[in-house]
Formats: structure tokens, sequence, C-alpha cells
């Protein structure tokens, strides 16, 4: 996304004057469906309301009638859908037979139009929603997430650390790569951004040099999008991303993050502050032995889908790994008298 030639300064201080703080109220739960199979059926009724394309709607993944020792939550990101992680989280749920959701975000997989006409709020309900069915699918949580879908995965783990047992999150969206896009930010800025750069944006792959597509991909996510549909993301991150979200979080996490050297790492969100965050986790509670960060030299913004060539061996062998080591720390801490 390119972004209007203004002095980053300026833009700064002209969103001081602006911000606007934001609040959000948690959803009510105790409306929800008594099976999860009700909550799912709604779920995809909504989905074939809002004519989502077909594979884009939510999928249930089940393994065992009853909860399993694991249930996955998979979230996607921003403009994609579940193919943006199901060849990955597949392996994952197999290997440890987990009941498994993938979520479809609201205003995901359908049109542009619907994609533009979300709030973040509607966002973070939805993850909260999912969240609170998931203990009728396994004894502990593992949530995973991509890019929008490891943001809101890392505000669950931070609200609700006795419900999310372990986080991994991939190229996690703490903040923007480029430091103007805090334009967004500011209110009324919208018609101006719509008037410099146009009020559609083209998400498509125009570039390639590393041949990293892979057919289908098209298929999965939204390659046209308004531009105003950024709004609501950037109010979500701005929400969420903060000290006391990440000093809060005490379950452990496992974050994957495209680096191989200066010249080769995500295009889309900043490592840096990916890097920095991470290492605030559980600053305010207490700091998880399992936590580790793991840079994929082979990569690209999207690790998980079998869209994008990655280097998803590591990733699966990394993932696996920090969940049997989850798996042992519950069973250690069991034995205990």
């Amino acid at each position: 996304m390119k972004i209007p030639a203004l002095g980053i300064g300026a833009v700064l201080a002209l969103f001081l004057l602006v911000y606007e703080p934001l609040s959000y109220t948690p959803p009510a739960t105790d409306g929800l469906p008594a099976s999860f199979e009700q909550f799912y059926a709604a779920r995809l009724a909504e989905s074939e309301a809002h004519q989502a394309r077909p594979n884009n709607e939510e999928r249930l993944v089940r393994f065992s009638p009853g909860p399993t020792p694991f249930a996955i939550l998979a979230i996607h990101g921003f403009g994609a859908s579940r193919g943006e992680m199901e060849y990955t989280v597949d392996r994952i749920a197999a290997h440890f037979q987990a009941n498994t959701y993938y979520m479809r975000l609201p205003g995901h997989g359908t049109n542009m139009d619907d994609h533009a006409s979300v709030t973040f709020e509607d966002y973070l309900d939805s993850a909260e929603l999912a969240l609170a069915m998931m203990p009728k699918l396994g004894e502990r949580i593992v949530v995973v997430g991509s890019s929008t879908g490891a943001l809101l995965g890392t505000h669950l783990a931070s609200r609700y650390p006795d419900r999310v047992a372990a986080l991994i999150v991939a190229s996690p969206l703490y903040e923007f790569r480029t430091p103007a896009a805090v334009l967004f930010y500011i209110p009324g800025a919208m018609p101006l951004a719509e008037l410099a750069l146009g009020e559609i944006r083209d998400a498509s792959w125009r570039e390639d040099p590393e041949d990293r597509l892979r057919p289908g991909y098209n298929d999965y996510w939204l390659t046209q999008q308004k531009l105003r549909a950024t709004l609501p993301l950037s109010n979500l991150r701005r929400y969420i991303v903060n000290d006391t979200t990440f000093g809060r979080i005490s379950s452990p996490v496992l974050m994957f993050y495209y680096y191989r050297d200066e010249d080769h790492q995500d295009q889309t969100v900043n490592v840096q502050a990916m890097l920095e965050r991470f290492s605030q986790l559980g600053r305010l509670t207490t700091s998880n032995a399992l936590n580790r960060a793991v840079a994929i030299e082979d990569g690209h913004h999207i690790l998980l889908s079998q869209y994008v060539r990655t280097d998803k061996e590591r990733i699966l062998s990394e993932s696996i790994q920090f969940l049997e080591e989850v798996k042992q720390e519950s069973a250690d801490a069991a034995a205990i008298p």
C-alpha cells in the first residue's frame, strides 16, 4: 500500500492532536448455543446468507465426538480465509488428534463491500464468541493465528489466560511495515486517503521474484479491497497493541516471523516491532519458559498456507515440538501432589 509523501513527524504530530481513544465491551456469552454443532450451524448460515465463496466458510474438524485433550481455534488474516492456514493447522491437528475450528472473520470470504462494512468491534466479538465455545471441543485450547488472526489471538491470550493454554502466531500484525500507516488512525482522514490513493486497493500479487505464489491463491483471498476496510483493521491494532496486553500474557507463545536479512524480510508487518512486543510477554505476570520466537528464512508474510511457498517443514516441526512441550508441562504440573 502506498502512502502519500508526507513527513512522518508531521503525521505523528497531527495524530497526537486528534487521537481518539478506543473502548470495547466484550459480548455477552450467556445466550450461546448449548452445543458446538449448533454454534457452527449458525455461523455457516451466516456465511451462506453473505454468499461466502466456496471453501471460504467456517470449517469444523472433529477427531472425537467429545472434547479432545487439545482443541485448536484457527484465525486467519485480513483479506484472507481459512486457506491461509489449513495446510499447516490440519497437520498439527492430526498429530495431536485435536478437534479444530476454523473461523471466518466478519466481512471475509465474500465481497469487498461486505469486507469494508465491519468494525474493529466485530472482529473482536467474533473471536471472543468462538473462544467461549471452544471448551466444548477440547480440554486445553490452542489458538493459532496468522497476521490479523495472530493479533486477535494475542488479545484472547491476554484477556483470558485461564482459557488459552498456548498461542501460536505467524507474522503477527503488531505494527505495519510502513510508519505512514498512522494516517489511517486519524479521524476523518479516510476521504483524503481515498482521494490520493483511490477507493479500491489492489491486494493481488503483482510481483513474485522468488516464485512463491501457487495456483489457487485467488480462491482464498480478496484481491480487490476497498481502502476504507483498512480503517477497522488499524483500529483493531491500535486497541490491542499496548504494553498491558503483552505484559498480561502468561500462556506459552510460539511466534514465527519471516526474516533472512535486511533485504529479505516481511514487507507487510514490522519485524522489529514483533520482536520488541515478544520481549514484553509476561512482564506483568510471569514470562513463560516455553516462549520462543523462530525466524523463518525461507518465508513470506504468509507463512502457513499451501498457496505460498515457505519452509513449512520447519514451521510444522517447531509447532509440534512446542505443543509437545506444552503437553508435557501440563502433565508434570498435574503430577505434583
